[in-house]
């Protein structure tokens, strides 16, 4: 399955200047929640039997026990976006040496497929890549499956998903099983090449995703620190002029025991050989002594002078990833 035939690429959901929902007695509300819940929910076995069985729309989504679905307000359409000068350069690359370069990828919006794809006339001529995927906290999966195209070999398979879909034929959510796989072929610029992924505990999400494709697609060399641990995909669902539903429709794990079913748990890095870990000693910074063993694990010309002039790597300081999202119009539910 190509999960961007999946995906729409809408960023800005209109917000609901007047919501419907005032109190337990909009059984509108309670309905339309509960309908929702009952399509597109992974868990199933949580939602109530009835809308009635709580009092407000709210104690429905709370009953699913999970913290990534509830409503989602939305900023009105005249308000300006806010958008930190930080988040400007969400991609860029440096080259380490004659032969390899380090990709850092901040975290998945929708520009980030044509940030890649600007890069990768100038790569293109380096074997070795190094794909930094540190506080990467995840976010729109459109890029990200198109990142991952362009990476992995055609017919590779990369996940396991686990998610609901709307049968418009029998007017039911169903739960459905399949893999995750590459179509199309590396990008032109990307076709053999050597990789390793440098990774933290607050690489979460969409990031993992991508973790797990390089790992199971191009045996990519993990370095660093265990992963967050999110395996839980998010659908934001726009109704018009009521708020937004954002609900955990989807789970994914690994295709090999290698990843396996990481959620809560994190994807573990590999064991450096300890002929470059004695090498790193020198460097005094932990994230730039990190970078080295990722770099020299694919170029064995790269020392560790290079590196030790480098400062720690600036750390996210949200302990809460972002969701790795879809955004689906409503089916026409009623």
């Amino acid at each position: 399955m190509v999960l961007s035939a999946l995906l729409l690429p809408l960023l800005l959901l209109l917000a609901c200047d007047n919501p419907v929902y005032n109190g337990p007695l909009d059984l509108t509300e309670h309905q339309s929640v509960w309908q929702y819940l009952k399509v597109y929910s992974y868990y199933q076995d949580r939602v109530p039997e009835s809308p009635l069985d709580y009092p407000a729309p709210e104690s429905l989504l709370n009953a699913v026990g999970d913290q990534y679905t509830h409503y989602k307000p939305l900023r009105s359409p005249w308000l300006p976006k806010r958008v930190s000068s930080m988040a400007l350069d969400t991609l860029n690359w440096e080259a380490l040496s004659d032969s390899t370069v380090v990709i850092r990828i901040q975290n998945f919006r929708s520009d980030t497929k044509i940030r890649f794809e600007r890069i990768l006339p100038s790569i293109g001529p380096y074997p070795n890549i190094v794909v930094d995927l540190r506080n990467n906290r995840g976010g729109d999966l459109n890029p990200t499956e198109a990142i991952i195209e362009d990476l992995l070999p055609a017919n590779i398979p990369f996940m396991i998903i686990e998610e609901r879909k709307y049968n418009k034929e029998k007017m039911v959510g169903e739960t459905v099983i399949d893999t995750l796989r590459s179509t199309r072929g590396a990008h032109r610029a990307l076709a053999n090449k050597r990789f390793s992924v440098l990774m933290n505990g607050m690489s979460a999400s969409a990031s993992e995703l991508l973790i797990a494709a390089l790992k199971e697609g191009t045996g990519a060399k993990l370095v660093g620190e265990t992963t967050y641990g999110k395996a839980r995909g998010q659908v934001i669902i726009p109704r018009g002029d009521r708020d937004s539903l954002q609900i955990t429709y989807s789970a994914f794990r690994g295709i090999s025991p290698r990843i396996g079913d990481y959620n809560s748990i994190g994807i573990v890095p590999d064991t450096i050989p300890e002929a470059i870990k004695t090498l790193g000693e020198a460097i005094y910074s932990e994230d730039s002594r990190n970078l080295f063993y990722a770099a020299r694990i694919l170029d064995s010309s790269i020392g560790p002078q290079q590196f030790m002039g480098r400062g720690t790597f600036k750390r996210a300081y949200s302990t809460n990833p972002a969701v790795m999202y879809k955004i689906t119009p409503p089916d026409p539910l009623k």
